[in-house]
C-alpha cells in the first residue's frame, strides 16, 4: 500500500448516486489529474407521473466536466443497479478503461454491444487472487464476495493518503451455490494495514440476525414445483444466475425442459452457460414455440418481468398477449424476487390478472421463494469489525437503512463525528489518514430516459404529459392563408359551457392584434399558447396542455 504522503493532491471521493435511494450506484475518487468511477447504475422511476420514463440515470454532469481526468470505471458486479447506465456512460463520455470480473464484463459487454460501444473503451478483467492493478495514482485491490450474481467484487482504493474500502453488494453467505463466499481472511488483512474511508452496503441494516443462505432456498421451491399440476412459469431478476440455476436443477430433476422468455435473461443465461457460471449439462432447453407441443407438466419457464415491466414476458402473458402461451388454471407462477420499492402496484396488477384465471401464485408474500443478496445486521457487524475503519460512510440504502447501518457503527466503537451520513453530491476529503466533509456539493440528479429511443426525456417533455395526464389537452390549429381557427378538446372537462368558444375568440383576438406584424411560426404559436392558456386557467383553474398547430394552407 503507498505510503500517506502529506504533499500529494488531496483524495477526494463523490458519490454521485446510490445514497439515500436504492440504486443509481455511481461514486467518483480522484486525486490531482487521476479520476476513477465506481459502479454506474441505473434505477426505475418510483414516482407518480413520470410519463414514459423506463429507467433513470446517474447525472453525468460533473463526470462531462473533468473528463479528461477519468483513468478508469471500476464495476463491482453485474446488476442493473450497478451497470446499468454504464452503456449510456460511454455513449457520452471517453473512458479509457472498464476493469471487472470475467463474468461481469462480459455481461455489461453484451449491453454495450447493443448500442454499438464494443470499441469505445479498453476492457481489462480483473482477477482477485492476482496483484492489485495500478490506475493513475491509485492502486486497486479487489476482494472477491458472495452476491447473488456470481463474480462480485468489494474494492480497496489504495491512495497516498490512505485506503478506502469498498464493499459493493454482499452478504456473508456460509455456503454460497458457486462455492465462493466473502473472502473474509482478505478483508481482515486489508483492514489490518489500516482503512481510512469506509463505503458499505445498508440495504438490510435494519434487518435483524443474518441473511439466509442462497441454499436454504433448494428444498422449498422444489416442494412447490413438485406440486405444480402443469406449467411453472418462475421469474427473477435475469442477472441472479444463482436463482436460475436453482430452477435449472429443479426443472433437470423433474424432467421439465426449459425456455427462456425474454431477452436480457435469455442473454444473460448464455453467457454464463458459456462461461461456466451456469451448470445446465443434461438440460433440454426449448424454443417458445415449442412450448406448446409438449405436455404442460414437462415445461418450466424461466421469464423476465419480476418487477411489472409492463413489456416483459410475464406481463404479456398475464395479459394474455404473448403469441406462444396463455395463461390458464394449471400453471404455477413464481415470483423469486424482492419487490423494488415503487414496483408494487405494476406488480400487483399482474399477479391480479394471474388470479382471475385461477393461476395459482407464489412470492415473498405467501411462501419462501427468495432470499436477499445483501448482508443483514449481524454480517454488516461482522464487517465492521475486520474493517476497523477510521471513518465510516453507509452507502447504498434509503435514509431508514444508512441509518440502521450508522447505529452499528457506534457498537463497534466508531465515534459519531467519524460516522459521515451524507448525500449524493457530498464531497468527502481524505488527506493524511484522515476524512473531513468538506462542506462542498457538486451537481447530482438524474436522467430519466425512453427506452424505446434511449432519449433522455427532458423535464419541459414530462410537464408536458403530466399537465396533459390531469387536465387534458386542447390543440389549437390556426390556417394562415385562410385565417381560419380551431379548437380541438381531448380529455378537458369544464361545467363552462361557453368556454371553449371564448377560448377560441382569444386566440383569433391574439391573431388579428398581431396584424402588420411579420411573425414566423414559433411567435405565432407561442402567441395562440398564451391566449388559450390564459383564459381556461381564469375560467375555470384548469391547467390543460396546450398545443398550437400552424399551418400554412
Amino acid at each position: 500500500m503507498p505510503d500517506p504522503a502529506s504533499n500529494a493532491p488531496v483524495v477526494r471521493v463523490i458519490p454521485l448516486g446510490g445514497i439515500g435511494e436504492i440504486g443509481k450506484n455511481i461514486s467518483v475518487i480522484e486525486c490531482g489529474d487521476d479520476l476513477i468511477v465506481i459502479d454506474c447504475g441505473l434505477t426505475f422511476p418510483r414516482e407518480e407521473g413520470m410519463f414514459g420514463v423506463d429507467i433513470v440515470l446517474p447525472d453525468f454532469t460533473y463526470l462531462a466536466e473533468n473528463a479528461s481526468r477519468i483513468r478508469a470505471l471500476v464495476l463491482t458486479h453485474a446488476h442493473e443497479d450497478h451497470i446499468g447506465a454504464v452503456p449510456y456512460l460511454l455513449r457520452d463520455i471517453k473512458i479509457p478503461q472498464v476493469l471487472a470480473t470475467r463474468l461481469t464484463l462480459a455481461l455489461v459487454k453484451s449491453k454495450v454491444d447493443e448500442f454499438g460501444l464494443l470499441n469505445a473503451t479498453e476492457w481489462v478483467e480483473v482477477v482477485p487472487e492476482d496483484d492489485p492493478v495500478q490506475v493513475g495514482c491509485f492502486e486497486l485491490e479487489f476482494v472477491r464476495v458472495a452476491h447473488s450474481v456470481p463474480d462480485g467484487v468489494a474494492v480497496a482504493t489504495h491512495t497516498p493518503h490512505g485506503t478506502i474500502f469498498h464493499t459493493g453488494d454482499l452478504k456473508l453467505d456460509p455456503s454460497p451455490l458457486d462455492g465462493v463466499p466473502t473472502d473474509l481472511g482478505h478483508i481482515a488483512e486489508i483492514g489490518s494495514d489500516g482503512i481510512a474511508l469506509y463505503f458499505a452496503d445498508s440495504t438490510q441494516a435494519d434487518v435483524p440476525g443474518h441473511t439466509r443462505s442462497e441454499r436454504t432456498l433448494a428444498g422449498p421451491l422444489r416442494d412447490l414445483c413438485s406440486k405444480a399440476p402443469g406449467r411453472i412459469i418462475a421469474t427473477c431478476f435475469s442477472s441472479h444466475i444463482h436463482r436460475i440455476q436453482q430452477f435449472v436443477d429443479i426443472a433437470k430433476e423433474e424432467g421439465r425442459s426449459v425456455c427462456i422468455l425474454g431477452r436480457s435473461m435469455t442473454r444473460n443465461t448464455n453467457i454464463a452457460k458459456n462461461l461456466g457460471y451456469l451448470d445446465a449439462d443434461d438440460v433440454t432447453f426449448i424454443k417458445p414455440n415449442q412450448i406448446e407441443n409438449l405436455a404442460p407438466d414437462k415445461v418450466m419457464v424461466l421469464c423476465t418481468g419480476s418487477q411489472g415491466e409492463p413489456l416483459a414476458a410475464l406481463s404479456r402473458f398475464a395479459a394474455g398477449t404473448h403469441h406462444n402461451m396463455q395463461p390458464n388454471p394449471t400453471d404455477t407462477v413464481i415470483f423469486s424476487s424482492r419487490t423494488i420499492p415503487g414496483n408494487d402496484n405494476r406488480v400487483h396488477r399482474i399477479q391480479n390478472g394471474l388470479a382471475k384465471v385461477g393461476t395459482q401464485i407464489y412470492s415473498s408474500d405467501n411462501a419462501h421463494v427468495h432470499v436477499s443478496g445483501h448482508g443483514s445486521s449481524a454480517e454488516l457487524l461482522t464487517l465492521l469489525q475486520l474493517v476497523r475503519p477510521t471513518t465510516f460512510v453507509p452507502v447504498h440504502g434509503e435514509w431508514r437503512h444508512m441509518r440502521a447501518h450508522a447505529e452499528l457503527g457506534k457498537l463497534v466503537g466508531i465515534t459519531e463525528e467519524n460516522i459521515f451520513l451524507i448525500e449524493n453530491g457530498t464531497v468527502v476529503e481524505l488527506r493524511d489518514g484522515a476524512a473531513r466533509l468538506t462542506g462542498e456539493f457538486v451537481t447530482v440528479g438524474a436522467q430519466l430516459v425512453d427506452r424505446t429511443s434511449n432519449d433522455e426525456i427532458l423535464d419541459d417533455v414530462l410537464e408536458e404529459r403530466q399537465m396533459a395526464s390531469g387536465d387534458g389537452v386542447l390543440v389549437v390549429v390556426a390556417h394562415e392563408n385562410s385565417g381560419t381557427l380551431e379548437l380541438i378538446s381531448r380529455g378537458f372537462v369544464t361545467d363552462d359551457g361557453d368556454l371553449l368558444d371564448d377560448a377560441r375568440t382569444a386566440a383569433e383576438d391574439s391573431l388579428t392584434g398581431a396584424n402588420g406584424t411579420r411573425l414566423d411560426d414559433a411567435a405565432l404559436s407561442k402567441l395562440l399558447q398564451e391566449a388559450v392558456e390564459g383564459i381556461v386557467h381564469q375560467r375555470s383553474r384548469q391547467s390543460p396542455l396546450v398545443v398550437p398547430v400552424v399551418l400554412g394552407d
